[in-house]
């Protein structure tokens, strides 16, 4: 009995191993197949009865055991045993994880710096947001207390302001603006406060104008001298800057060396100079730029009564100062506002800079006394501007600019320095325009340049004494006139003999 329950015990056990290595052929074949896209095959029917029978007949013949041989597989190129196939897998699924473990840490990390970079660029627009808002509230602020402290942007007023007693600064400076004298009270408090002049103001009626700058009007609020007298003043088109100076001399308003000071050399304080072009070969920087006008001027109490400017003290001297710089800058503002901008873009669209509208109008000045006639005299010198066969202007008041306003001024020493700028401004010598203006030149003749007709005209002469101009397309025809010009001052000069004669017996 414990035979028979051993040899069951054995074919039990074989036939679980034989179960167990059919289940691998089956799951091996079922890999193969599915690897190359086909069905597995069904697994074998087996029986059980069979199987056991064969197995007691073999125990009792007492022979060994013989297993059946499994099937051979197949064979299959570039096939891999399943279990080395099964740990590729799963290598290849650990590194697919970790890849794609890596790819969701980098997209976090790429959202992280993308949120960081909103934050930088929304924190940098607000940055440059502030700066830029800021640095134009303090330009704004700083553009009109300079132009405010100058004066030079204020309209032109001049008025008799009362300061009443024990008046604070606060109180002071409104009383100025109200007056139009200063447009910025808060910046007169305050220039007031730095320069030390808070509380220490007069009271009392003072004459105050407002293109004086901040200082002067201190000075003026400070002084004995509690009202000024004024002159008015007309300045003619077509004088020189040193002619000027002369006149505002002779009307006691300025020093006319002070006043030389301020159109000697650029002040690169008014709009207009930015287009003005500083040049070595120009004799004054800024003339041509004082505008000819009618201007109400304060009276400079000392030299109206002839006090020796040497024995004044520096106070009243420094007043007299300013009264030249106010003057300047009165004739440059008028000449910023009086060039509009839509002459310069006429200007502009003609093909000429600042300096050489100026300059050809300074000489048109000079040569005519009308806008008709300074038109057409504008069209003879733009004819030979533009034509190769007269290089020479030719023009008399060039010449006398030289002889009357620059010689005058040099040394015998200085002479042959400055001779090639003479004959720069000299256009009997010099080809085209001189380097700078030759008078302060009218409105009417700075339009003239730039409305001047299409004409043959390449010649002109005038009669000095009725001012009469006569024109010529060529050097016959102007030969002519100059004939003309001739005989009738000849008969002019016969007529005032005849009438002198005539009144002497």
């Amino acid at each position: 009995m414990e035979d028979k329950t051993g040899v069951f015990a054995l074919a039990e056990a074989i036939k679980e191993r034989e179960a167990m290595r059919d289940r691998r052929e089956e799951d091996a074949l079922a890999s193969i197949f599915s690897r190359r896209g086909t069905t597995a095959l069904p697994p074998l029917e087996s029986n059980p009865e069979h199987e056991k029978t064969a197995v007691l007949d073999r125990v009792k013949e007492e022979k060994p055991i013989e297993l059946p041989e499994p099937p051979p597989e197949e064979e299959a190129e570039d096939d891999e045993p399943f279990f080395i196939e099964n740990a590729s897998l799963k290598r290849a699924r650990k590194r697919r994880r970790k890849e794609q473990q890596r790819e969701r840490q980098i997209r976090q990390l790429k959202a992280r710096q993308g949120q960081k970079t909103f934050i930088y660029i929304f924190v940098g627009i607000l940055l440059v947001i502030l700066i830029v808002s800021l640095s134009s509230f303090f330009a704004y602020h700083i553009v009109h207390f300079s132009l405010d402290f100058t004066g030079i942007t204020r309209n032109e007023v001049g008025a008799e302001v009362e300061i009443p007693p024990n008046s604070t600064t606060e109180e002071i400076a409104e009383i100025l603006y109200s007056k139009g004298i200063i447009s910025q009270p808060a910046f007169f408090v305050t220039y007031s406060q730095l320069s030390g002049h808070d509380g220490k103001y007069l009271d009392g009626i003072f004459y105050l104008e407002s293109s004086m700058t901040y200082s002067t009007i201190v000075r003026t609020l400070q002084s004995i001298v509690r009202t000024r007298e004024t002159v008015r003043v007309v300045i003619p088109e077509g004088f020189t800057a040193q002619e000027i100076g002369l006149l505002l001399e002779e009307n006691f308003v300025c020093i006319a060396t002070d006043f030389e000071e301020f159109y000697t050399e650029k002040q690169n304080v008014f709009s207009f100079e930015r287009r003005v072009i500083e040049s070595s070969m120009k004799f004054h920087q800024l003339e041509g730029y004082l505008f000819p006008d009618t201007y109400d001027f304060f009276v400079i109490n000392a030299l109206r009564d002839g006090v020796d400017i040497d024995f004044i003290n520096e106070s009243d001297r420094e007043l007299i100062r300013d009264a030249a710089r106010t003057a300047a800058n009165r004739l440059f503002n008028n000449f910023n506002s009086t060039v509009t901008p839509e002459l310069y873009k006429t200007m502009y669209e003609q093909n000429y800079s600042l300096d050489e509208l100026i300059t050809l109008a300074s000489m048109v000045q000079a040569e005519a006394d009308n806008p008709a006639d300074m038109r057409l005299v504008a069209s003879v010198f733009i004819n030979r501007l533009n034509s190769e066969d007269f290089p020479l202007l030719q023009s008399d008041p060039t010449t006398y600019y030289v002889r009357d306003f620059i010689l005058p001024r040099l040394s015998p020493s200085e002479i042959p320095r400055y001779q090639a700028l003479m004959d720069a401004y000299d256009t009997y010598i010099t080809y085209g325009l001189p380097p700078g203006p030759i008078n302060n030149p009218g409105i009417d003749a700075i339009t003239a340049v730039l409305e001047a007709p299409v004409t043959r005209y390449y010649y002109f002469c005038a009669n000095i004494e009725t001012r009469e101009v006569f024109y010529a397309a060529n050097l016959t025809d102007h030969e002519a006139n100059l004939a003309r010009v001739a005989q009738q001052m000849a008969d002019a000069a016969v007529e005032r003999a005849y009438a002198l004669a005539e009144a002497a017996g």
